[in-house]
């Protein structure tokens, strides 16, 4: 029996669905290096999103990764969230006085170094896991500007981007080819009926 999105997150929640499907590898600078990347990739895909449907897809997919990303630097070393909550609000705050727009460039070419380094030197990151949480918390809120998806619910986009997972990989099991030959059509119809 194939349970809907809202029967996973009632019973193993967000987290628990991210790591079911994230694919882990059993070595931290793959897995960060794999969370960077979608985080960078599913930002520009938001910004180049063709419609509101599409827009809400990648703004779940970017939330995938990030909640992967906390997962991984979890694992490095535990996450103090007062400490990542007091430090994003911090970077926001100072984001905000900035007179020019964040360059989201700048941001996304940081945080390729630290990947780089890792998976090619073995140089894990030396900051506070915390502090990691809270710059990539704070460049996701920096990637969705408030125009295109001022309205949308996070829960709701979380909801769709659960409903397409399920849809592509039929449950929550990993699969590589489905994660590679995916069946749009089919995906695109679940974010309609869930985004729409």
């Amino acid at each position: 029996m194939t349970q809907t999105a809202q029967q996973v997150l009632d019973t193993v929640g967000y987290s628990g669905f991210v790591r079911a499907l994230y694919n882990r590898t059993g070595d931290l600078s793959k897995d960060f290096t794999h969370a960077v990347l979608g985080l960078v990739t599913e930002s520009h895909e938001y910004l180049t999103a063709t419609d509101r449907v599409n827009a809400v897809e990648e703004v779940g997919d970017l939330t995938f990764y990030r909640e992967a990303l906390e997962q991984v630097l979890n694992d490095l070393s535990p996450i103090n969230h007062a400490e990542a909550d007091k430090a994003y609000g911090e970077i926001m705050d100072e984001l905000s006085k900035q007179t020019s727009t964040v360059n989201l460039t700048e941001m996304h070419t940081e945080w390729l170094d630290l990947a780089k380094r890792w998976v090619g030197y073995g140089k894990a990151p030396t900051m506070p896991t915390s502090l990691l949480i809270a710059e990539a918390t704070a460049m996701l809120t920096v990637t969705i500007p408030v125009g295109l998806l001022e309205d949308e619910d996070t829960g709701k986009v979380i909801i769709t981007n659960v409903e397409k997972l399920l849809k592509r990989y039929n449950g929550m099991q990993f699969d590589s080819d489905r994660a590679v030959n995916r069946d749009i059509p089919a995906e695109r119809k679940v974010l309609e009926a869930s985004a729409g």
